[in-house]
């Protein structure tokens, strides 16, 4: 058996020394590794872009949301405090109404022939005639009978496919004047579409 040979120094022994051999990657190893890396890295991205994805749609949803929530608050605080609801807009002529007494639609406004709306007394409004009606997919608002009127619904991320007024105008004198709004619709982009029904109620609460 061959000894390990030591060296001797003036402090004294110093222990045999091995040669280490320093050992890379092999070109197979580095190909797999790299293949490893891109199904990950591709998984990541995968994910993340359908995070973000996920939370524009949250996002366009919740501002729709809010936008359609103050049209309906706006249509409601109107009515609650307005007078001699009349269910059809198709009724007026160039801004001026030619009714003296309120008209009921309890099977709801609109048709073929006459576009969904209301029109009525608003004494938020200082008494003057309030229009609501249903436009090329958006809700749109009048006040005095003047002009076009307002567009309240944004077309690039709402759609209104329906709006109905069931109106209970109390003509007789013996029931408070109440009209139920019902708005039908679609939120989204042409990629994605959710589509959505709101129901309201409103009272009047201002003498007749």
């Amino acid at each position: 058996m061959k000894k390990r040979q030591q060296h001797h120094t003036k402090k004294g022994l110093i222990p045999p020394t091995f040669a280490k051999k320093v050992r890379g990657f092999t070109l197979i190893e580095m190909i797999v590794s790299m293949g490893v890396f891109t199904v990950v890295l591709s998984a990541s991205i995968g994910a993340l872009l359908v995070i973000v994805d996920s939370s524009r749609k949250a996002q366009t949803l919740q501002v729709a949301s809010n936008a359609l929530s103050l049209v309906i608050e706006d249509m409601s605080r109107n009515l609650s405090q307005g007078r001699n609801y009349h269910c059809d807009k198709g009724d007026t002529v160039a801004g001026t109404v030619p009714f003296a007494e309120p008209l009921s639609c309890v099977n709801g406004t609109g048709g073929e022939d006459s576009e969904d709306s209301i029109i009525f007394k608003s004494e938020k409004e200082s008494g003057v005639l309030v229009e609501y009606w249903l436009e090329s997919g958006v809700i749109k608002k009048r006040i005095g009978g003047a002009g076009l009127g307002e567009t309240l619904t944004n077309s690039d991320i709402v759609t209104i496919n329906d709006l109905q007024f069931y109106v209970e105008a109390g003509e007789t004198g013996d029931d408070q004047p109440r009209v139920n709004i019902v708005v039908r619709g679609e939120v989204g982009k042409d990629d994605w579409k959710t589509t959505f029904n709101v129901q309201t109620s409103v009272t009047q609460h201002v003498p007749k």
